[in-house]
Formats: structure tokens, C-alpha cells, sequence
């Protein structure tokens, strides 16, 4: 089988390109250091099976993405040393039996929970020498050598951009969640105050209904009152009118005076 040699691209979409020979030609050596290479497309080295040792040091990149080393049986070394690398996604390696080095050097890889798929591969490659894989959240600790990584659980927050990073997953959560708190605790005040700004309103309304009753009874009384002695008094006046203007007057002479008679 010919052998041929790519030394340098100038891009990693030309790499890209390139790897669909992969399977045809035996590619000993990829070098790809120092080119400014900020993102490495899924499945981009998949399938090379030809190369042996590829070279990522000094550049740009921050995630190693889901299935990029994958079915590369007769890859011996791969080094990605003095990148940005903070994450990589589950299953960024696949089955590398022949690996036997692997450089993270000067990286700031989180140790999350999104780190398990990554540690468990470790785990498994028990003939490489990992260099330079370390946490940097955590004291530089080996990843290899925590005890145990959680799996990551679904929560309810919305995730809008897949380039989040680990200060909005720590901070975002709970602010949400505390607002949320501070929102229901804001509601049962206000049901609170809702409920007696009803009762005073009623106990107020029905004070003045009370209050109009009791001035409006006590004037009915007054008036009866004032009605009634009136009337009695106009009563008095007719009668003594009457025996006043009554004449004198004698049915016959029985009824006449004794001294008439």
C-alpha cells in the first residue's frame, strides 16, 4: 500500500477534506500544531485508520466534540498540549488499542459532571500514559484519580447556547431558582394584604350601614313623635272651640232654671 505523508494544513477543513482517504492510504504522521485551529468538527479524524501520530499542540481549541477520535486502530500518539480545552463531550474517544500517549498539557479542562464520559475512558485505557490531564477546578487532580464523577441530571432550565460555560451553570440555576422562591414569597404578601385591605373595606361598609340605620330610625322617631303631639293639640283646640260656640239653648221649660221658674 503507497505511503504518503501530510505534514501541514493550513485548516482543519482541509484536513477534513483529506480524510476521506484515510481508509485507502497509510497516513503515518498528521501535523497540525500552531495553525490557530479554534474547532474541530464531529467525526472530522473518524475513520482514519492509517495514522499513527497527530499533532494539535498551540492552538485554539476549547471543546473536544462528540465521536473526533473515533475507529483509529493503529494511532499511537495524540497530543493536544497548550490549547484552550475546557470540556470534552461524551464520547469525544472511541476504542484506541494502540494509543500510548496522550498529552492535555497546559489546558483548563472543568471537572463536572459532563467529564464522566471522559474519565470512564481513562479508566479503560489501561496502556496509555495520560500527561497532563488534570482538573483545573480541582487543585490540578488527576482526572484518573477521582473517585467518582456523577452523571449529569436534567433540571428544568433552559439552555440557549451549547457554548454555555461553567460559571452560568453554577450561578444561573440558583438565581433562578431563588427568584422563583422570592416571587411566591411575594405573592403570599400580597394575598396576605389583599385579604385585609377586603376585610377593613367590609368591616367599614358595614359600619356605615349600621350608622345610616341607627340616624335614619332615630329621625323617623322624632318625626312620629312631633306628628303626634300636633295632631293631639289641634284635637284640644276643636273641642274647646266647639263648647265655647255651643248656644244655651233648652229643649223645654223642665229644663230651665230654677229661678225662671
Amino acid at each position: 500500500m503507497e505511503k504518503r505523508n501530510y505534514k501541514y494544513f493550513s485548516s482543519i477543513s482541509l484536513f477534513a477534506k483529506s480524510a476521506e482517504f484515510g481508509s485507502k492510504i497509510n497516513i503515518i504522521h498528521r501535523k497540525l500544531q500552531g495553525n490557530r485551529i479554534r474547532e474541530i468538527q464531529s467525526t472530522a479524524f473518524k475513520d482514519l485508520i492509517g495514522v499513527e501520530i497527530i499533532n494539535l499542540d498551540d492552538n485554539s481549541l476549547q471543546t473536544i466534540k462528540s465521536e473526533t477520535f473515533v475507529n483509529m486502530p493503529n494511532l499511537d500518539v495524540l497530543t493536544l498540549r497548550r490549547n484552550k480545552i475546557v470540556h470534552i463531550e461524551d464520547y469525544a474517544f472511541g476504542e484506541l488499542p494502540e494509543l500510548l500517549i496522550l498529552s492535555l498539557l497546559s489546558n483548563s479542562l472543568i471537572c463536572d459532571c459532563r467529564i464522566r464520559s471522559f474519565h470512564l475512558w481513562l479508566l479503560q485505557q489501561t496502556s496509555t500514559v495520560a500527561d497532563g490531564v488534570v482538573c483545573s477546578n480541582i487543585n490540578e487532580q488527576l482526572i484518573k484519580d477521582i473517585p467518582n464523577v456523577e452523571e449529569c441530571k436534567e433540571t428544568t432550565t433552559e439552555i440557549q447556547s451549547s457554548t454555555i460555560t461553567t460559571e452560568s451553570l453554577e450561578t444561573t440555576q440558583p438565581f433562578k431558582l431563588t427568584t422563583m422562591k422570592a416571587i411566591i414569597g411575594q405573592t403570599s404578601i400580597n394575598n396576605a394584604i389583599l385579604l385585609g385591605i377586603i376585610s377593613c373595606t367590609v368591616s367599614a361598609m358595614a359600619f356605615v350601614t349600621i350608622f345610616i340605620y341607627i340616624v335614619i330610625k332615630t329621625r323617623f322617631r322624632d318625626r312620629s313623635a312631633v306628628h303626634k303631639q300636633n295632631r293631639t293639640g289641634k284635637q284640644e283646640e276643636m273641642v274647646g272651640y266647639d263648647l265655647a260656640e255651643t248656644p244655651n239653648c233648652y229643649s223645654n221649660e223642665y229644663d230651665l232654671p230654677q229661678e225662671v221658674i
